[in-house]
């Protein structure tokens, strides 16, 4: 009995190990991906757009931070996958602005 219990301990300990291994993986991740993102919106020639897309980065870091305290996530990562998707549309659009300048030059008067 005591080398069953001993190997349960051992297998539950283990895959606790490789949990908060891969959790620390994905936090990495996210974490350099946030600060890409941060570099390439530096990058903006203009302030004012600069200042919305960080406060989509921001909305969305907040949302996510604060889901860490919860046991039910879901509201909260709807909401940060929110922010990311405001960011998304405002990069589209900047995209076609270049893109197409003609059409959206009155588009911000």
């Amino acid at each position: 009995v005591a080398i069953l219990f001993g190997t349960l301990i051992s297998i539950t300990v283990s895959a606790l190990y490789e949990r908060q291994e891969k959790i620390r993986l994905d936090l990495a991740t996210e974490i350099e991906t946030l600060r890409y993102l941060q570099q390439i919106i530096q990058g903006f020639p203009n302030q004012e757009q600069k200042l919305e897309a960080q406060t989509y980065v921001n909305r969305y870091t907040d949302q996510v931070f604060s889901s860490l305290d919860q046991i039910d996530i879901t509201a909260d990562l709807v909401l940060a996958n929110t922010a990311l998707g405001d960011l998304v549309s405002m990069l589209n659009k900047l995209s076609l602005m270049a893109e197409y300048p003609d059409k959206y030059k009155d588009d911000d008067d």
